[in-house]
């Protein structure tokens, strides 16, 4: 009997209660919801593995080269080989480059002939500095030319 007395007093908190928390139940399992579950879910665990990975680490010594188009733009040249190793290494071809960035090395040096051939090395400067140099220490701004390409051949880089 107080049951019921009681429901008799609070009928219309019972009612919206009880479709508050069908509605909810409802957005809960709805189709948008568990998309968004499901990229919150991905991204985190993507997050994760990126942080856990050795390749984010950046342990290993590297070299990347970069050329310029007519609007500036600069591009990586992806598919270069060796390009995480020590000593000489010659391009497949002729190979126009603007910009050097390396990681890691103790230096690196840029040649226009084959085999790192002495007296062929290209010296560049370091973006806002004025003396130029043939031995390239870590870092992204060393720049061959200001708004052009330099033909290079080979390069070859000194671990510390």
């Amino acid at each position: 009997m107080e049951d019921q007395d009681l429901v008799g007093h609070y009928p219309h908190h019972i009612t919206v209660a009880g479709r508050v928390g069908k509605e909810l139940l409802n957005l809960f399992h709805s189709r948008g919801f568990v998309s968004m579950r499901t990229i919150i879910v991905c991204t985190l665990t993507l997050f994760i593995i990126a942080l856990s990975s050795p390749i984010s680490a950046g342990s290993d010594p590297t070299v990347r080269f970069y050329k310029i188009n007519k609007k500036g733009q600069q591009r990586h040249l992806e598919f270069t080989l060796n390009t995480d190793e020590e000593g000489c290494h010659n391009f497949m071809k002729l190979t126009k480059v603007h910009r050097v960035a390396q990681v890691r090395f103790g230096y690196c040096k840029v040649f226009t002939e084959k085999d790192c051939a002495n007296g062929s090395e290209i010296a560049a400067r370091w973006e806002g500095k004025e003396e130029p140099t043939n031995k390239f220490t870590q870092g992204s701004l060393w720049i061959l030319a200001e708004k052009d390409n330099v033909k290079i051949r080979s390069w070859e880089c000194v671990k510390p």
